[in-house]
This record gives C-alpha cells, structure tokens and sequence, in this order.
C-alpha cells in the first residue's frame, strides 16, 4: 500500500496464493571391474544416473486497487503449472595396461549427459465457466537444455618405493543445446567447445608417516 504526504491512500494491494507441489527423485549407480592376471591390469566401467522431476501448481489471486488518478484496478487470478526435470548420466570405461613392474598405462573415455527441461503454463480465471480456461501466453514458456560431454584419454602411472606419478592427457568435447519455446516463437542457442584435458597426481614419500601431495586438473 501506498499513501501521498497527507497521508492518502494511493493504492491497495490484497493477494492470495496457495501452492502444491510433488517431487520424485530417483539414483542408481553400477559398477563393473575385471582383474587380469597380471599386475595393475584390470578393466572397470561405471553408470551412474540422477532423475529429479517436479510438478508445481500455483493459485494465485491478486487485486491492486488505485484511488487517484484515472488508473484502472489490475485484477489477477490465475493458475500457474510448472512441470520440471532434470536428468543426468555418466558412465566412465577405465582399461590399465602394465608396461613394466613400474610403468603402467592407461586409457579411458568419460560420458556425461544432462537433460533440464522446465514447461510453465499459465491461465486466466474465466467468470462465465468459473474455471481457469483461458491461456496466458505471456506468462507461459518452455525451456529445454541438454548438454554433452565426451572426454577420451589416455595416461601413464609410474609406481617407485619413493614415489608414485600418474598423468593423463586426452581432449573434453562439450556440446551445450538450448531450446526456448515463448509467444509462439521458437528460438535455439547452439555452442560446441573442444577443450585440452590434462590431470597429473605425484605422491612423494618423505618417510613412513610424511607425504607429499601434488595435484593438477
């Protein structure tokens, strides 16, 4: 509420809102390893997905009243349904390979993928039906994001009674897609990345109860 410096009423404001919401979440996750014979020879592959979705409806009722001027009261009652999801997968495969007593090799290859979609639809109370029937494009939209990441690499591992060095090197390709459905429109933002990938551990061992800890990614 507003007043003037008489202390005059400009305008009123009185709103009702009432919520619901649900929400379902589910996780998994699998692993999977094989151990050759040899030393540091194994295979091993990982999944592991994350669901989340949500179903929120809103009530909302509002009445701004003015009392100077020739401005009109702005009455809304509306309905708003907001259905969102997030969805996510990674799977990594991991192969060890020893060289020698010492000196290992490794490959891999990392796969991420992520999918956000949230629909917001809004309607309009309807005095002759009683019902809120009539759509609100304005307040209505959808919005779609999916984005990708695939990140193949290959490393060594050198293990001494001093000390202990891993280092891989490989390539992160991320491709990130948007999608904005509003007003009728249709509107895509695009954007692909190839980035280097590096990541080195050294663990050097001082003595029984003193390391030291070098990381870099």
């Amino acid at each position: 509420n507003s007043k003037n410096n008489l202390n005059e009423l400009l305008n009123e404001n009185v709103s009702e809102n009432n919520n619901e919401s649900t929400s379902k979440n589910f996780s998994n996750s699998v692993t999977f390893s094989k151990k050759f014979k040899a030393k540091n020879n194994y295979f091993s592959f990982t999944f592991d997905n994350e669901n989340n979705s949500s179903d929120n409806t809103n009530l909302r009722n509002t009445t701004t009243s003015f009392y100077t001027g020739n401005t009109s009261n702005i009455i809304r009652n509306q309905k708003e349904i907001n259905n969102s999801k997030n969805n996510k997968y990674t799977s990594e495969i991991e192969y060890s390979q020893p060289i020698t007593d010492s000196l290992v090799a490794k490959m891999g290859i990392l796969l991420k993928f992520e999918e956000i979609k949230s629909d917001l639809k809004t309607t309009d109370f309807d005095a002759v039906t009683q019902e809120f029937s009539v759509f609100n494009n304005l307040l209505s939209r959808n919005i779609t994001t999916n984005n990708s990441i695939f990140q193949p690499n290959t490393g060594i591992e050198i293990n001494k009674n001093k000390y202990n060095l891993s280092a891989s090197l490989g390539t992160t390709i991320i491709q990130n897609q948007n999608q904005l459905s509003y007003l009728g429109l249709l509107s895509n933002l695009n954007k692909n990345y190839i980035l280097p990938f590096v990541e080195t551990n050294i663990n050097y061992k001082f003595s029984k109860s003193k390391n030291l800890w070098i990381n870099y990614n």
